[in-house]
């Protein structure tokens, strides 16, 4: 963002730039300073200066912050009527829903516009004339106007007609996914899991493999140039910066995990649960893994004992540095406490034994 002296916006630049289309744009602020926000762009629309969709969706953003919310909605809505069909442009559309779909808590009527396209895709689908942009779209407008529940709505009034294509509703429940693992609709989402459970789990555990040889510096396996790439950039961090990204790639791994081993327990696939666990204990036995797996568990409705052994030992390798495993092991006893309660001859179900568990690492 290029501000003036009053801190009125002359220029916003988005996305990748090379160092000469960043230093041309600084140049022109700087040399025409008079030139606020709004006349930049439309200056752009005009030349063709950026793909149509591009130039209206720069325009409509320099608008809204000058509070011109209704011209700025029928920037947004010219740009979607812009593009075409192809990948690209498909694709497109969810970064422009997203910006109307973040007017409509200030400007009502951009709620209106994307209630209305809403109401076009499901008839879409509803005809069997969608595809799976069309349910990209939907989800993405639902998430943007906070009615996420209509999508599930969606999904699970499709999944009882039974007449869309399986491939479409394979691509709706993994847009989804998070929504139906709060609904605990496991089977469909054990159906949506290309290959399987450990199929998918043996991907990702390999993939977390890599991000450990990764961490330290270890590129070996890539080609020689991604290899060179990889160096570099990780030459270039601190130790603190490789210490966050490491950490951060580690958890979005392990959670991906954590959610087959949820899924397996949710449609009472003991033996693939246990199975996901030990793998990925084997894999990489922290604190982080144990509390994973307890947690999923809990969210599940069908903990076993070994999840809360593995809830204990995530708090004992933590050593108090989060809050919520210690809450994550207390509501698995809780648990057990209610299921002792009511059902005081039967024992809670007992997963196979778990390589890790009553081990130090």
């Amino acid at each position: 963002m290029f501000l003036n002296a009053d801190g009125a916006e002359l220029q916003r630049i988005r996305g990748y730039q090379t160092s000469e289309q960043f230093l041309k744009a600084a140049g022109e602020v700087a040399a025409n300073p008079e030139k606020d926000a709004v006349t930049r762009a439309r200056e752009e629309l005009e030349t063709g200066y950026w793909p149509e969709a591009m130039a209206r969706q720069k325009l409509a953003f320099a608008l809204r912050a000058v509070g011109k919310q209704e011209e700025a909605l029928v920037e947004y809505m010219a740009a979607l009527d812009s593009l075409g069909t192809d990948m690209m442009s498909r694709n497109y559309w969810v970064h422009l829903i997203r910006d109307v779909c973040d007017m409509a808590g200030d400007y009502p009527p951009a709620g209106e516009k994307m209630r209305t396209l809403r109401e076009e895709l499901v008839k879409r689908v509803e005809t069997g004339k969608a595809d799976r942009y069309d349910l990209n779209q939907i989800t993405t407008i639902d998430s943007g106007l906070n009615q996420r529940e209509k999508t599930l709505e969606l999904y699970s009034r499709l999944k009882e007609k039974g007449d869309v294509p399986a491939e479409l509703m394979s691509g709706f429940a993994r847009s989804c996914r998070d929504l139906l693992l709060e609904d605990r609709q496991y089977a469909a989402l054990e159906a949506e899991s290309y290959g399987g459970l450990l199929f998918r789990t043996l991907a990702d555990i390999n993939s977390l493999n890599r991000q450990k040889a990764w961490g330290n510096g270890d590129f070996s396996g890539l080609s020689a140039d991604r290899a060179e790439m990889m160096k570099k950039r990780f030459e270039s961090m601190s130790d603190e910066q490789r210490a966050k990204v490491n950490a951060d790639m580690m958890e979005h791994l392990v959670g991906n995990i954590g959610e087959q081993y949820q899924i397996a327990l949710g449609v009472d696939k003991t033996g693939d649960a246990a199975t996901i666990a030990e793998k990925v204990l084997e894999a990489y036995p922290s604190a982080l893994t144990y509390h994973t797996l307890a947690v999923n568990a809990l969210r599940s409705g069908n903990p076993h004992e070994v999840d809360l052994e593995y809830a204990g030992k995530a708090v004992g390798l933590d050593r108090g540095e989060h809050p919520d495993y210690v809450q994550t092991r207390y509501e698995l006893m809780q648990y057990f406490e209610r299921v002792r309660e009511t059902s005081p001859d039967s024992a809670p179900a007992e997963a196979p034994p778990v390589a890790g568990v009553g081990e130090d690492h």
